[in-house]
């Protein structure tokens, strides 16, 4: 995905939710040593004078109950550093912006659905930024996948129902249109925000529409058999991120190509599970 400044300067990272499915990808795919903790512990983030943190831990709550702030495992953190010189990464979510919009969205459009979760992170992003307004970067992804059989995800839930029933079953159009993005990508861009120290607000996912039919027949080509079936005609919560922002601070370009090889790849590793 091209090249990139080494830092002058070697980063300690600290990460909490290390246990989450993003969290051990990272794990196992960064160049940085990395201290990690499964829940937030103020002792343990004073004791690891981390210059970079991490958050990939979510209370169940926050999905759930209208904001409070003891249900925000980010603000949480920035309350422990913000008179530090630290480094925070948060991970938001393409589901802050207003649903059904016909263009591309970048970080400038509007914001706001109904929805519990994507209230409570417009909540946490503004509380950040006026907490920690020069050492912040705030990351709003798209569809991120892996192999994440048996997760309540969009993949997890197609890769359980393709092993089991040799079909994948949506819920709407084939020709809904979304914006993937592989794990092993989204661990290649954080190393490199790590990396490089960039500051700021950034869509992350490939950038490029592609339908759900499409993502499910790589899936379905690289498992070898299985149907895909809809039981639903109406396009239903389509997106597409415009990702120019952080690709012009990271020079790197991702390929439809190369989205749905990775789709293939995780239906080929579906054979052995």
């Amino acid at each position: 995905m091209g090249t990139y400044p080494k830092y002058t300067i070697k980063p300690k990272v600290l990460i909490f939710g290390a246990n989450s499915f993003l969290a051990k990808a990272f794990l196992k795919n960064t160049t940085h040593e990395v201290f990690q903790e499964r829940y937030f512990d103020k002792d343990v983030l004073n004791k690891s004078k981390a210059t970079v943190i991490i958050n990939f831990s979510l209370n169940p709550k926050y999905k759930q109950n209208e904001y409070q702030l003891q249900i925000d495992e980010d603000m949480k953190i920035v309350n422990a550093i913000k008179n530090k010189e630290t480094h925070f990464i948060m991970l938001s979510s393409r589901l802050i912006y207003s649903p059904n919009q016909n263009q591309k969205l970048s970080e400038n459009s509007p914001k706001g659905r109904n929805n519990i979760y994507a209230t409570n992170k417009i909540l946490t992003e503004n509380l950040i930024r006026k907490n920690l307004s020069n050492l912040h970067t705030i990351l709003r992804l798209g569809n991120v996948f892996g192999h994440e059989l048996g997760r309540p995800t969009f993949f997890g839930l197609a890769l359980k129902n393709l092993k089991r029933n040799n079909e994948i079953t949506m819920d709407c159009s084939l020709s809904t249109i979304r914006d993937f993005i592989p794990v092993k990508y989204f661990c290649e861009i954080l190393d490199r925000i790590i990396s490089t120290k960039v500051l700021g607000t950034f869509n992350v996912s490939s950038g490029h529409p592609i339908t759900v039919g499409e993502i499910a027949s790589s899936l379905v080509e690289g498992y070898g058999r299985g149907n895909i079936i809809s039981t639903n005609s109406d396009i239903i919560d389509p997106f597409n991120l415009d990702v120019n922002k952080i690709q012009s601070q990271l020079n790197f370009n991702m390929r439809k190509k190369d989205v749905l090889n990775e789709a293939y790849k995780i239906g080929y590793l579906l054979k052995n599970d």
